[in-house]
């Protein structure tokens, strides 16, 4: 997801802000990370907890605005878990909406089930409606 600021714990303590301008994994840029403080991740019994201090305004210059935290916005926080220690596709995902101001935060579910359902119903459409039409036209009004 793009552009968009991503924050990851590894399990060795190691704690890095990456830039993500583009899809593709060499597009990410670790220069933000000397600007967090107060990083920790721990990872025990089956949960992560990932602790970090960053700056309501990066220093890096010729970034968008949308990078910055409003104090009294709201910001999406997207949790994801993996089994890697390089960028690879998540095994599990959380979306949040959270108020910067008083710390509260809602929960939006995971968008995987979401996708996952709106896949399977294109799929019905094609394979149940789409490839019969399609034998139709090709039998029987090919001249």
């Amino acid at each position: 997801m793009h552009p968009s600021l991503a924050i990851i714990g590894q399990k060795s303590n190691k704690v890095q802000a990456y830039l993500l301008t583009e899809n593709s994994v060499g597009s990410a840029d670790s220069q933000l990370t000397s600007e967090l403080s107060n990083t920790k991740f721990e990872s025990s019994n089956g949960k992560s907890r990932l602790q970090f201090t960053r700056p309501l305004q990066w220093k890096k210059s010729g970034l968008s605005d949308s990078y910055n935290i409003e104090p009294n916005g709201e910001g999406i926080v997207i949790a994801a878990t993996g089994q890697s220690s390089t960028f690879a596709k998540h095994t599990a995902e959380d979306i949040s909406q959270v108020s910067w101001s008083s710390a509260s935060n809602s929960p939006k579910g995971s968008r995987l089930r979401a996708i996952g359902l709106v896949h399977g119903a294109v799929m019905l459409l094609a394979w149940l409606i789409l490839m019969p039409i399609g034998g139709v036209i090709a039998r029987y009004f090919k001249d």
